[in-house]
């Protein structure tokens, strides 16, 4: 304090200094993780002390690192730019924010300090002056111009700041210690009653996009420094001019045709043509990036497009109208999408023109750059498309919009889309039997009605909610079947060979033509068992015995062999009325199998025919006997 105390005629009772000490101790224990380790401890205390009213970092980084060079005069020269800086600050004091504080590193404002930047330029070159100019001080520098964009920033001068105190730290360190850390920038800047220190990070943020001679490190905890050699943030900035909207588009589409490929239940379509053929799975149409959309409704050149995907199929009447649904592009957040899309276009390029140009760092640079515009474009991408559009011919446009948003588009279909239209019953894994009933879609005792074309007005028809695929249908039909809500029946619709009740089917397949619902009144009843009495005992047994006894006798058999041809076509009755009712209800059945195969005229059958070969290995497989004629 005795050295620093040259440069003021008083620094203050030891009751303030003591005030001011203190609040920087609480301030860096409630911080802790936020700064270096050994900020919170009690020698740092002292150290505050000793270096009071200026901050340690300040001293620290003259008395240390500049004075790694043999040419600055560590105490003459640290006096002199110290000198230089309060008189500076005691100049523009009614601009300062915060009170009790000391005089810390991001304070230094080099557009005022000609002192200090000439020692600058002369210790470490004149190529500075450029870096000081382009980044760190003036109303021409990045970090002015970030400071007046956001004003949390502005309010407290943080980007001129931290883009000082980088400078400032930017020599006598070399090495995985080069350079300014982040816990060391916010330990060197903030101070008490002051910004949050994530602010920070924000700033940091931007000066890495914009500043033209700024550098940091990429593993580990990042650490800053200058270099008078230009960053690629240049060659970026020049490139993003030579990318037309045109590149950003083709991207996009090429984006969302690769994250197709992980989009689960949907038939996914991007940018089709207007002809697409009849879909009969649910089917998800992203639109090209110009047709647009917000929340209150669709641009103009949007309506006539979905309209007519939707109803037509070339110049016919679609048929299958309640498949399609559309992934439309937000105006909103469009110009977020070509923001990133544009910087990651332009690094691509950079790399590919430049890159034996370039040197290792800057090749790391533009890699890590690639990498991390190209994740921000896949964010932005899911934001972008954000908005879901449904036509019927009965309610016209209709959307939903999505607030939650995953990484990738992929991951947001399979999991939020899907989930929304779910939740708002746009589609559905299951109908209920009052969606069924209010479409006229449950049997009367005068009409049966075909369990396809219940499956079938699900996606014909756009009055309904759409389904997720066929088991929707067949799952549902099959429970309320065996709840005994309907029969379900096989035959043509007015002869039945078998109805099911309350029971199980067996090999049923909704899209068959042979299945029906009957009103559950239609179901077969089998007739009950005759009661069957015994005879009261007579007195004489053999003169009142019953001739006719034995029809009380319930016959039992030790098992039953059925045989005989039956048509092919007739082939799954076997499985319905043999098969499935004896092995379901316990009994042992044995099948003797015999197929004969007859080669004709227009299959000549032989030995290298494919099925020849399947059918002997399944013999073999199965222990079956195999003869050749």
């Amino acid at each position: 304090m005795r050295l620093f105390g040259r440069l003021f005629e008083n620094i203050g009772s030891s009751e303030v200094i003591n005030k001011v000490i203190s609040k920087y101790s609480e301030l860096y224990n409630e911080l802790k993780s936020e700064v270096p380790d050994y900020a919170p401890r009690s020698e740092y205390k002292e150290r505050i002390k000793k270096s009071y009213p200026f901050h340690p970092e300040l001293i620290d980084v003259f008395r240390i690192k500049w004075a790694s060079n043999h040419n600055f005069q560590r105490t003459r020269g640290v006096l002199r730019l110290l000198a230089s800086i309060v008189t500076d600050l005691w100049r523009r004091q009614e601009s300062l924010t915060g009170t009790n504080a000391l005089i810390h590193i991001s304070d230094v404002n080099f557009a005022n300090l000609d002192a200090l930047s000439g020692q600058l330029k002369k210790l470490y070159g004149n190529g500075y002056d450029a870096v000081i100019t382009a980044d760190v001080s003036g109303k021409s520098s990045n970090a002015f111009r970030i400071d007046k964009s956001k004003k949390e920033l502005g309010d407290y001068n943080l980007a001129e700041g931290l883009a000082a105190t980088i400078l400032l730290g930017s020599f006598g360190s070399t090495g995985s210690n080069k350079g300014t850390s982040v816990h060391e920038l916010k330990l060197a800047s903030i101070k008490p009653n002051s910004f949050n220190h994530n602010n920070i990070h924000t700033a940091l943020d931007l000066l890495e996009e914009c500043a033209h001679y700024l550098y940091y490190s990429t593993t580990g905890q990042r650490r800053y420094w200058f270099h008078t050699k230009p960053n690629v943030n240049i060659l970026i900035n020049q490139a993003k001019g030579d990318i037309s909207n045109s590149d950003i588009e083709t991207d996009i589409i090429r984006r969302l045709n690769e994250k197709s490929r992980g989009i689960q239940l949907f038939n996914v379509l991007v940018n089709p043509s207007e002809d697409i053929p009849e879909q009969q799975k649910p089917t998800l149409v992203i639109l090209h990036p110009k047709y647009l959309a917000n929340p209150d409704q669709l641009n103009g050149n949007t309506k006539p497009v979905i309209e007519k995907i939707a109803t037509k199929k070339g110049s016919s009447e679609r048929i299958y109208r309640n498949t399609m649904l559309f992934l439309v592009c937000s105006e909103v957040t469009y110009g977020k999408l070509q923001s990133d899309m544009r910087e990651y276009l332009a690094c691509s390029k950079i790399r590919g023109d430049y890159l034996s140009q370039l040197e290792k760092e800057q090749k790391e640079d533009i890699d890590r750059r690639i990498k991390e515009s190209s994740n921000e474009s896949d964010k932005s991408l899911v934001a972008a498309y954000s908005i879901i559009v449904k036509h019927s011919v009965k309610n016209g446009f209709e959307k939903l919009l999505l607030r939650q948003f995953k990484d990738s588009l992929d991951s947001q279909v399979n999991n939020n889309v899907i989930s929304l239209l779910k939740e708002e019953e746009w589609l559905l894994d299951s109908v209920g039997l009052n969606i069924l009933r209010s479409n006229n879609l449950l049997p009367t005792v005068e009409n049966p009605i075909k369990t396809k074309e219940v499956y079938e007005a699900f996606i014909r028809f756009d009055d309904k909610p759409m389904i997720t695929g066929v088991s929707a249908i067949q799952t549902s039909l099959l429970q309320y079947c065996a709840n005994g809500h309907f029969c379900i029946a096989s035959g043509d619709g007015k002869e039945f060979t078998h109805v099911y009740y309350k029971e199980s089917v067996p090999y049923f397949e909704v899209t068959n033509n042979s299945y029906y619902l009957l009103d559950k009144s239609l179901k077969i009843i089998q007739p009950e068992k005759e009661k069957v009495e015994e005879p009261k005992k007579p007195e004489d047994p053999k003169k009142h015995e019953d001739p006719d006894k034995d029809k009380y006798v319930i016959k039992k058999f030790k098992n039953i062999t059925v045989s005989g041809k039956v048509p092919l076509e007739r082939y799954t009755e076997l499985f319905n009325y043999f098969v499935s009712p004896f092995a379901m209800s316990g009994y042992k059945l044995d099948i003797d199998v015999k197929f004969k195969i007859k080669s004709t005229e227009s299959s000549p059958l032989d030995e290298t025919k494919q099925q020849y070969k399947n059918a002997k290995e399944a013999a073999k497989q199965l222990g079956l006997e195999f003869e050749e004629e």
